[in-house]
């Protein structure tokens, strides 16, 4: 589905260019050439993300079993797991480590994986990934054939991940690049990001799948060797198909009487994605970001390329310079909250549905997550698509669409109490991922090219500190509030999407007070 909307759009955009050049000649037309970019290394990358948040802590239970010196028999026996309350414990206890020690270095980690990408380039930041997931994948792998081994060797592959910042330094390698080849289109730049955020979403379904059954049928070592021989397939696509930077051209037809009128149109309220585009380039382009005091990310030596601190000190100073500080702050706390409903979702959801009074078995939890994944999946295609070619919303339209379904879905499945209506309320949540994907689109709208890796570095560790902390709180809150009513959590998660589109608000006065300014 992701791909054939790919495809659609390809066409519709040749469709555009050959109607436009037989109707006008005076006008100059930019047309994007469109062909895959970093969407399926995003998709796969999810994959192989997803079986190993699904295997590991099974990995985990099996190796603590065998170091309390029970047999295969009995430690591949799930009632004597469950029932074994020192394996439960010690098995937690372990898998909290290795969380802790891939997620915990990710929130520095990632604020220096984005400034170094854009130094050394997007797509050389890309070979480095799979090469050192896969060395991951095979650490897991050997660990898995030497199950008697100590459970703390899984640390050294869980750590490796740090090292491009985890899942959050992908996702926001994964936007910078595409946010580099839409440099000089950006009013298609959010649709285009809204396909990566589709991706994470389908690619909870395979990874279920094949998980599942190699899991149950072939073991920990098949599913690991699942996972090198897909890194091996993202590095291949990588080398030898992954666009460069330089094949993004876009294409120009004469230009008889410069720019029209309509490229430097301004407008107020919620206007037009086009319009606001024009008033984004006001704002970003080469001639007001001189105004930035901003280091050159070329001329930059090895030693400062390797100096974390002066990554640090660049990320803070491209957020905090003067031209871009009220609008780029306030989106961060956005995105920020609104990914915080997004992290206690998924940390109270299993304990939400396992409970009364739905009491949902393992598989049907399976089914639940599979059609909420397919919803938000199809629902960030669909609205993208309708608003760039139909309904032409501005960027801000769309982030309000997708926090109040986040408000509307996580209150209503609060309110629920039965299983259907607790499966069919997840439609309200069609446009939770448009909110996120735009706000990372609008954050970059608002600095210069050479700082993308930057401004979406920032992003992603208010992503992984709002996962850490979310944790914490939303489990405290479902116990407090389980004798009580057992829907108050989600209560809780539609109040964080509230504050996130309060902080949207102030961004939107502020970008006005800015335009009004420089008229």
């Amino acid at each position: 589905f992701t791909y054939l909307s790919l495809y659609l759009f390809q066409m519709n955009e040749k469709n555009v260019k050959i109607k436009i050049k037989k109707d006008t000649n005076e006008k100059k037309i930019t047309v994007m050439k469109y062909r895959l970019s970093s969407e399926p290394l995003i998709f796969f990358y999810t994959v192989i993300y997803t079986i190993n948040y699904t295997v590991l802590p099974q990995l985990v239970v099996r190796k603590t079993c065998h170091a309390h010196a029970y047999n295969e028999t009995l430690c591949s026996n799930e009632d004597f797991l469950s029932k074994n309350e020192n394996i439960k414990k010690e098995s937690t206890t372990w898998w909290f480590f290795l969380l802790l020690g891939s997620l915990l270095p990710s929130v520095f980690t990632v604020l220096i994986w984005g400034p170094i990408t854009d130094v050394i380039g997007r797509r050389h930041a890309m070979t480095i990934v799979p090469f050192i997931n896969g060395i991951r994948s095979l650490i897991y792998l050997i660990n898995s054939y030497y199950i008697d081994a100590h459970v703390g060797y899984l640390l050294f592959g869980s750590f490796l991940s740090c090292f491009y910042g985890e899942f959050q330094g992908v996702v926001a390698l994964c936007y910078a690049y595409l946010a580099d080849v839409t440099t000089d289109h950006l009013d298609q730049r959010t649709m285009r990001m809204a396909l990566i955020e589709a991706s994470l979403f389908f690619a909870g379904i395979p990874a279920g799948l094949l998980s599942g059954y190699l899991l149950e049928s072939l073991g920990f070592v098949s599913v690991f060797g699942l996972n090198i021989g897909i890194n091996v397939c993202i590095l291949l696509y990588v080398i030898f198909y992954l666009p460069k930077d330089s094949s993004f051209k876009y294409e120009k037809l004469p230009d008889k009487n410069n720019h029209s009128k309509s490229e430097h149109s301004a407008v107020a309220g919620l206007s037009s994605s086009r319009e606001e585009e024009n008033i984004d380039n006001l704002t970003t382009g080469s001639s007001s970001y001189d105004k930035i005091q901003k280091t050159s990310r070329e001329d930059i030596t090895c030693n400062q390329l390797f100096n974390p601190f002066s990554h640090f000190a660049h990320v803070f100073k491209v957020v905090t310079s003067p031209s871009c500080r009220k609008i780029v702050i306030p989106v961060i706390f956005s995105f920020g909250f609104s990914v915080c409903a997004i992290y206690g979702e998924l940390v109270v959801q299993t304990l939400y549905l396992t409970n009364q009074p739905f009491a949902f078995s393992p598989q049907t939890i399976g089914y639940y997550s599979a059609v909420q994944s397919a919803i938000r999946g199809c629902g960030v295609i669909i609205m993208t698509q309708l608003s760039y070619h139909i309904f032409d919303l501005s960027d801000f339209s769309l982030i309000v669409i997708g926090i109040i379904s986040q408000m509307a879905c996580y209150i209503s499945i609060g309110l629920s109490r039965t299983i259907l209506p607790v499966f069919l309320v997840n439609i309200a949540g069609l446009g939770i991922p448009v909110g996120t994907t735009t706000l990372r689109s609008l954050a970059t709208k608002n600095v210069s090219s050479e700082n993308y890796g930057a401004v979406l570095a920032s992003l992603e560790a208010m992503d992984v500190l709002a996962g850490v902390l979310t944790n914490a709180s939303t489990l405290w809150t479902y116990n407090v509030t389980l004798h009580v009513y057992s829907g108050i959590a989600y209560f809780a998660l539609g109040g964080f999407s509230f504050l996130s589109l309060v902080f949207l608000v102030i961004a939107y006065c502020l970008r006005r007070d800015i335009h009004d300014n420089s008229l």
